[in-house]
C-alpha cells in the first residue's frame, strides 16, 4: 500500500500560510490519532526545501520517495525520515 501526495495548481494556490497549516494538522493527526510521539509537535517544522509534490509513501517500509513520468522511482529522491537513501539502500530495501 502507499499513500500519494500531490497538489494540484488547477484548483488553488497554496500560499506558504496554508503549506504550514496542512502541514501542522498533518502533523497533529499523526499524534492523536497515530500515536507517532509527541515530540514530533515540538520537534518538526515545515521546510519548503523538503520533497513536496509529487511524493508517494510506502507504508511498508516506511520510504517517501518520487516516482518518473514511466512510474520509476527517481534514486535521487529516495528518503527513510529525513535522510536521503544511497542508491546501494534502495536495492538492500
Amino acid at each position: 500500500d502507499v499513500i500519494g501526495f500531490d497538489y494540484d495548481y488547477t484548483l488553488v494556490s497554496y500560499t506558504s500560510m496554508l503549506q504550514d497549516f496542512l502541514y501542522n494538522q498533518a502533523r497533529m493527526h499523526m499524534v492523536t490519532q497515530m500515536y507517532y510521539p509527541e515530540g514530533l509537535l515540538h520537534y518538526s517544522k515545515f521546510d519548503k526545501k523538503f520533497a513536496i509534490r509529487g511524493l508517494v509513501f510506502d507504508k511498508e517500509k516506511g520510504l517517501l520517495f518520487k516516482l518518473d513520468a514511466n512510474n520509476r522511482i527517481a534514486k535521487e529522491s529516495v528518503f527513510f525520515g529525513r535522510q536521503r537513501l544511497t542508491e546501494g539502500e534502495i536495492i538492500k530495501e
